[in-house]
């Protein structure tokens, strides 16, 4: 899986942003069950598209730094 994969890595000074837009899968089951402070989980009751999706990371991502 992707997220184990990240995980994974030597270089272990990164976080994961992962935001959930609507998917009919298990992806919020599957993220919090990882229990890591570095994985930061977002997400919406609908699918309102990748690009929102994408600006809500790149949006968090400016308000952490």
């Amino acid at each position: 899986m992707t997220i184990q994969s990240i995980l994974n890595q030597t270089y272990q000074n990164l976080e994961t942003i992962i935001i959930e837009n609507g998917s009919t899968d298990k992806t919020e089951e599957i993220v919090r069950g990882y229990r890591e402070s570095r994985i930061w989980f977002v997400t919406y009751k609908a699918n309102l598209g990748i690009s929102v999706a994408r600006n809500t990371g790149i949006k968090i991502l400016k308000e952490y730094i």
